[in-house]
């Protein structure tokens, strides 16, 4: 019996649906490569955060600690960086404190048996908290001699005289792909979707889900972290504030992408393309000169529509396969 749409599929329709909207409405400017640019710049860093939730939302969990994870890494490694250590010690320190914020995430999850919810909630507060009392809410920036690592953010290839694409860019896009394959391809990670489908069954069948969900968590906190080493060598400044809000944006790419709230289902792709298509309605609000009040609640009913439209199409055939 065949399925209906995949969400990916869906996605990538929405998507085109925009781009041919925005190019009949704004055709002159949405053309030009400063503005595609812009759009692919938009994505960088959601990218990471998209993929580190996709992982999350697998196993049927949840991360709202990605967005204040990349506020305090990015302040810790911008101190140091800031007071002469080494890029290398400095991004290493950063990643080792992200590590250990994902590890007491899954292990409170996977070992005290929280609520996904209620800790990274927690979590968020507690993180978010203790860099703005670090900082007093001031930013922190570093001495500009670190040459290679913030020449990285505005090192472009070049494709043609006028064309050319960000090297960040470029690196998240490989990431992704990696986690992809990873995820589908895998034995290992490929385990994740049967913890998110049914993790006691999991568990009887031979799969360590414990130590599962505390490196998804980890993975998390990891991925993130790169998203603040990106944004430090673009900004060459740590603040406390980055990425507000950052978490629902993740959540919103993800589950648009095919990830479901009660986990065993994602993929990649498709949450990259939930990116593409938050960063598409990003950019045609500033072409359209339209109210930012509005961006939030077109993003929302987009993402109430593809769901109630998912839910629809599996229904449907559910019950033509049942019949």
């Amino acid at each position: 019996m065949k399925q209906g749409l995949s969400r990916s599929t869906i996605l990538l329709l929405l998507n085109m649906i925009i781009i041919v909207l925005l190019i009949i409405l704004k055709g002159d400017v949405f053309y030009q490569w400063s503005n595609i640019k812009a759009v692919l710049s938009l994505m960088i860093y959601d990218l990471l955060l998209a993929s580190a939730m996709t992982f999350v939302l697998v196993i049927g969990g949840i991360d709202l600690s990605v967005g204040a994870v990349v506020g305090l890494t990015s302040i810790i490694m911008a101190s140091l960086l800031k007071n002469s250590i080494p890029i290398s010690i400095s991004l290493i320190l950063g990643m080792s404190v992200a590590a250990f914020i994902g590890f007491c995430n899954g292990f409170l999850v996977s070992k005290l048996k929280i609520a996904p919810f209620l800790v990274t909630l927690a979590t968020m507060s507690v993180v978010r908290g203790i860099a703005i009392v670090a900082t007093k809410g001031r930013q922190i920036s570093f001495a500009s001699q670190v040459n290679w690592f913030t020449a990285t953010s505005r090192a472009e290839i070049a494709i043609t005289n006028t064309v050319s694409i960000p090297v960040l860019l470029i690196f998240a896009i490989i990431i992704v792909l990696v986690l992809h394959f990873l995820l589908v391809y895998n034995k290992n990670f490929y385990q994740l979707f049967y913890i998110g489908q049914n993790e006691n069954v999991a568990r009887l069948s031979g799969i360590r889900t414990s130590y599962m969900i505390i490196f998804v968590y980890i993975l998390s906190a990891c991925l993130t972290c790169i998203s603040a080493i990106f944004i430090l060598s673009n900004t060459k400044i740590g603040f406390a504030n980055y990425s507000i809000g950052a978490e629902m944006r993740a959540i919103a790419a993800a589950v648009l992408g095919g990830c479901v709230m009660s986990g065993g289902k994602g993929s990649m792709i498709g949450s990259a393309l939930g990116v593409l298509l938050l960063a598409l309605v990003s950019n045609g609000f500033v072409l359209l000169n339209g109210s930012p009040s509005w961006q939030q609640s077109i993003i929302g009913a987009i993402l109430l529509l593809t769901i109630i439209f998912d839910y629809i199409n599996n229904q449907y055939f559910t019950k033509r396969k049942r019949s």
